[in-house]
């Protein structure tokens, strides 16, 4: 693979890792934070962000194929910056709903962006190979969420970890900068075409999709608090020592 290849790949990759990171941030970070939060407020910061998150996705892949993905994906990034550092800022739970909104509108113009980044970087063979990279992306964010965020939370607050979700923000757009993107704006004058809601193969990868989903977000997002209210602690005890 060559050195640019694996650059565009990797900024990518990094890019829709903190999109995924932000959403789940709140999952484990809430359970240390100082506002206290109840399920139902949990629930509405989660809410929140996905209403941000939905509504921008059409808008992002008309706008990358105008403009150019790796421009959309640096505002994106800095948009979910300055959210995520006014979430750790939030010293009222009003606070951190507006936070959660705007992170939504922010991180939700990563994932199209992206995908565009990739498949006007690649093509035969090497677009399949670059997408699974890609795809690492998401599933390492969860990993990385559950290993890191609570030792963060514990060893330096709960609010240093939206500032940390902040910097890397910066640093992944800050990536972008050398890159040379061409080749975009192909679909520029596409339009919508709305006939494919009412396709039956559409209805039902849509469906199986949104089931999937509900569960696995419902799982992601609450399980961790629902783990603690039984009692189980946030901290491993240290192994015992044998004299």
């Amino acid at each position: 693979m060559r050195i640019r290849d694996a650059y565009v790949i990797g900024i990518a990759s990094a890019s829709f890792f903190m999109s995924y990171f932000s959403r789940l941030a709140w999952s484990i970070v809430s359970s240390y934070s100082t506002l206290k939060p109840t399920i139902i407020e949990d629930s509405v910061v989660f809410s929140l962000f996905f209403i941000g998150y939905v509504v921008v996705q059409v808008p992002a892949g008309l706008v990358s194929d105008r403009v150019g993905p790796k421009y959309v994906v640096m505002a994106s990034l800095i948009g979910l910056a300055a959210s995520s550092f006014v979430s750790g800022m939030a010293n009222a739970m009003w606070v951190e709903y507006v936070a959660s909104l705007f992170m939504g509108l922010s991180a939700g113009w990563i994932y199209p962006a992206t995908v565009k980044l990739l498949t006007i970087s690649f093509r035969g063979p090497e677009l399949p190979v670059a997408m699974g990279y890609y795809s690492i992306a998401w599933p390492l964010s969860i990993v990385l969420a559950g290993a890191t965020l609570p030792e963060i939370c514990t060893v330096l607050g709960w609010r240093w970890s939206y500032y940390i979700i902040a910097l890397t923000s910066i640093i992944i757009a800050s990536l972008y900068v050398p890159t040379n993107v061409r080749g975009y704006g192909g679909n520029a004058r596409g339009a919508l075409n709305l006939k494919l809601l009412r396709n039956s193969d559409v209805m039902v990868v849509s469906l199986s999709g949104f089931l999937f989903f509900m569960s696995y977000w419902t799982i992601t997002l609450y399980a961790y608090k629902y783990f603690l209210s039984i009692g189980l602690t946030t901290t491993l005890p240290a192994s015992p020592t044998h004299s």
